[in-house]
């Protein structure tokens, strides 16, 4: 297989941050590890078919995610930059200002939306993987007989 993985840079008045787009490894992190965001994204999506979503409806759940679940979004930076270093932490980027977040936001979506119908397909992949993770998580949750 050849290909090259595409970063791109967010220059801000004290750093830069390389990014790259989301994986399928990431998206399952995420869901793993931020649940009520997962179940958040879930519900907004859940029921409609791929073609009734707009990238307006996308990027409106972005922005409410932004706002509610600051540390889902510290994550999914953390993941996604390209050149972060092996004992970086989540922390310094949940520090940094919100423009920076929403620009590297912005250029990780572009990213990861590479094919044709990529923000579809994304929300149908969250939505599948969150169903599933919702599903196994309360079958652990059920009392043993």
């Amino acid at each position: 297989m050849k290909y090259t993985l595409k970063t791109e840079p967010v220059t801000f008045d004290g750093g830069e941050i390389v990014v790259r787009g989301l994986t399928v490894p990431d998206l399952s992190q995420l869901v793993d590890v931020h649940q009520d965001t997962a179940t958040a994204i879930y519900e907004k999506f859940s029921g409609k078919s791929a073609e009734a979503l707009s990238e307006q409806t996308v990027e409106s759940v972005a922005l409410e995610i932004l706002g509610k679940f600051p540390s889902a979004i510290a994550h999914l930076l953390y993941l996604c930059d390209a050149e972060r270093e092996p004992d970086t932490t989540v922390e310094p980027y949940a520090s940094l200002p919100i423009d920076v977040q929403v620009a590297a936001l912005e250029k990780i979506a572009t990213l990861t939306f590479a094919m044709q119908g990529g923000v579809k397909n994304f929300v149908e992949t969250v939505v599948r993987l969150v169903a599933n993770a919702g599903g196994l998580s309360k079958e652990l949750r059920k009392p043993q007989t």
